[in-house]
């Protein structure tokens, strides 16, 4: 057994410092070299066995990269006396433990001998957003045969009810469209009817999920969409602005994006309920003839006129796609957004805000494209925005890195971090499996302190989360940074490292 011995992670992997680098510099001075690998093979890290340990020439291409950690190394007999006693300790109650403890199987890559882990299930609990996503495309993918059918009769309306009967038991019911393109069913969704914006990053997830590589839908030569595409779309209108087009004008607000008015003659004298029905079927005709990711990220808004305007252009469909198309390249080059529109705010001094949550008292400059996390809803309170999807099983976290400025102080932090965390199924195995691969969560904003700056996560598996995390430590700690969890019962910083504690907890992380 040598506890304390000096290590360092890099690419997923670790690796013994040489006796001839004295730190990180020296180490990143080698070029190509030898060193000795710690497997994480019957053991995790920080603690590793002699029997898992292997040669490995490494060339050090992003030194940027290579955080410092120590390590301790056991004989294998050594671990497993160790984690058989966590054994022993955790794992009663868990549904997933067979009752012998002298059986290790599947417990070297779960259970550290910290005794931390995030594979525990337990009767009480409910299975995690990410979890109750893929069982619905499961169903959904029984019912191919029966969705074509509907799709081909034109029946959207039993395609709605038959897919809502299931994904109401977890979710919120959605305007759901099965269409046909380049010769392939689509299923398209929208949750254009509520006005929570965040819904819409929760609805990517959903079809992200649904076109995994594993995907039984995706299997059956299925395509899903998190919003209504263009020319594939085509719903019943009424009014039926297909066979009748309205008259559209434009014009650009400062920002850049389009201001849309629909000319209706007599609408000053609708009653609210013909103004709403005229706005829903503008906006499905509009998303037809442009698509709603286009219109999402490309408008300001869309408004009805009873006149018509003189300080704006009159444009046809066609003409409209092709500015909205130039209006997003132009803001966002070839990457266009979904979930759509982002949500900027940059603040001058005087404009700056406060928030109740850790690390956000001074708000400067924020990103997201979920609104009910920004800093204009905190004011009275964090919990009750923050919290909206909490019913679901979604969690709405926050990593905060020190010291990185919105002027553009140590922002290679944020930049390494996003590129450690998307890249995270990498990890060699089999502390990670290709077969558990899943969306867990999703960055869906920045904000920019005075303190530093925080990245907001919506959280569709904690468990997985915080496996991740613990995983990726050694890059959290080097950068001092604080994991931060908003949930009815409280807001939660949490110090990162192998064992990841609340801050308050009265001992290290």
């Amino acid at each position: 057994m040598e506890k304390g011995l000096r290590a360092f992670f890099y690419e997923y992997k670790y690796y013994l410092f040489p006796e001839s680098c004295a730190d990180t510099e020296d180490l990143k001075k080698l070029g190509k070299a030898e060193f000795r690998r710690l497997r994480e093979e019957n053991c995790m890290a920080p603690d590793f066995v002699e029997e898992s340990i292997a040669s490995e020439w490494l060339e050090i291409g992003y030194p940027e990269k290579v955080f410092p950690v120590t390590v301790n190394v056991y004989t294998q007999a050594e671990y497993d006396a160790l984690l058989k006693k966590q054994v022993e300790k955790r794992c009663a109650g868990c549904l997933r433990f067979g009752g012998d403890a002298d059986d290790l199987t599947g417990h070297h890559r779960e259970i550290s001998l910290s005794g931390v882990c995030y594979s525990r299930e337990e009767e009480e609990e409910n299975p995690p957003f990410t979890r109750l996503a893929t069982w619905f495309w499961e169903i959904v993918a029984e019912q191919v045969n029966r969705l074509a059918e509907l799709a081909d009769a034109g029946d959207q309306r039993e395609i709605e009810k038959l897919l809502n009967r299931q994904l109401s038991r977890f979710f919120l019911p959605l305007d759901f469209y099965c269409g046909v393109e380049n010769g392939r069913y689509c299923l398209c969704m929208s949750s254009a009817n509520y006005p929570a914006q965040g819904i819409r990053a929760v609805v990517k997830i959903l079809a992200d999920t649904a076109m995994e590589e594993t995907s039984c839908l995706r299997a059956a030569g299925w395509t899903v969409y998190p919003y209504f595409p263009k020319d594939v779309y085509r719903p019943k209108l009424r009014p039926d602005y297909f066979r009748h087009p309205p008259r559209l004008f434009v014009g650009e607000v400062p920002g850049g994006e389009l201001e849309i008015v629909v000319y209706e003659k007599g609408a000053d004298k609708w009653t609210e309920r013909q103004i709403a029905g005229r706005k829903a079927a503008a906006y499905r005709y509009l998303c037809s003839r442009v698509g709603e990711d286009l219109l999402l990220a490309g408008s300001d808004c869309i408004a009805f006129s009873e006149t018509v305007p003189d300080d704006k252009e009159e444009v046809t469909a066609e003409e409209l796609y092709v500015r909205l198309k130039k209006c997003v390249a132009d803001e966002y080059g070839e990457y266009e957004p979904f979930p759509a529109p982002l949500f900027l705010h940059a603040g001058e001094e005087e404009e700056d805000r406060g928030t109740p949550l850790p690390y956000k008292e001074r708000v400067h400059t924020w990103v997201t494209v979920c609104s009910e996390m920004s800093p204009e809803n905190h004011f009275e309170g964090p919990l009750q925005i923050n919290t909206f999807f909490e019913n679901f099983g979604i969690v709405y976290a926050y990593i905060f890195f020190p010291g990185v400025t919105q002027e553009g102080a140590n922002a290679e932090r944020t930049e390494i971090w996003r590129e450690y965390l998307d890249g995270v199924w990498e990890y060699p195995q089999p502390i990670t499996l290709p077969e558990n691969k899943e969306i867990f969560a999703r960055r869906v904003g920045m904000c920019f302190s005075d303190a530093g700056t925080s990245v907001d996560y919506m959280v569709f598996d904690e468990k997985e989360f915080f496996r991740v995390l613990r995983n990726l430590s050694p890059v959290l700690v080097g950068y001092g940074a604080k994991i931060v969890t908003v949930k009815r019962d409280g807001v939660i910083v949490y110090n990162p490292g192998y064992v990841i504690r609340p801050e308050d907890a009265g001992y290290p992380a």
